[in-house]
């Protein structure tokens, strides 16, 4: 690929979270509701509404995504980990919702993606020391699921979907 994700947004989204610690980027778009995107937009127009699409590069698409998958306040090791599972799970991912254009969407069947309103210094740095780092098996990106909240009990992925076990899992 060319080192961009088409990721889209949905009506459903909740677009109105607030964060005190935010701190707004540069060069990106601020939407009504006043979140902050990096990247470059496509608005198409179809039978039912628009579709916005947000090409980005993957490191800041990591950056928007771990500060809505598990909070932006956590030690740096644990935000680095999370970066990596992140990354990780969005290469193992790509194609997900190719019938719609897309790579991803920005929603809990993919991975929460809500820009840079959450980012702060810990976010930033997590992703960048860890730029470009994945968790592989045999060669190829594991698919690193994860939940943002589980209540306290887990279960092996096969028990979830039905599906087969994952060796590294």
């Amino acid at each position: 690929t060319d080192g961009t994700l088409g990721l889209s947004a949905r009506p459903d989204d909740d677009y109105n979270q607030k964060d005190p610690d935010a701190v707004p980027a540069e060069n990106c778009i601020i939407t009504p509701a006043k979140n902050t995107y990096r990247g470059i937009f496509l608005f198409d127009r179809y039978a039912n509404g628009i579709s916005v699409t947000n090409l980005i590069d993957l490191e800041n698409y990591v950056a928007g995504v771990v500060p809505y998958e598990i909070g932006n306040h956590w030690e740096l090791q644990a935000l680095k980990a999370f970066a990596c599972i992140v990354r990780s799970y969005t290469f193992a991912s790509i194609g997900r919702h190719s019938s719609l254009g897309i790579d991803l969407c920005n929603g809990t069947d993919c991975q929460v993606y809500m820009g840079t309103k959450k980012e702060n210094d810990a976010i930033r740095t997590a992703v960048s020391e860890t730029a470009g780092q994945i968790i592989t098996y045999n060669g190829k990106p594991c698919i690193t699921f994860y939940s943002a909240v589980t209540g306290g009990c887990t279960v092996n992925i096969e028990q979830i979907w039905n599906g087969s076990a994952y060796p590294y899992l």
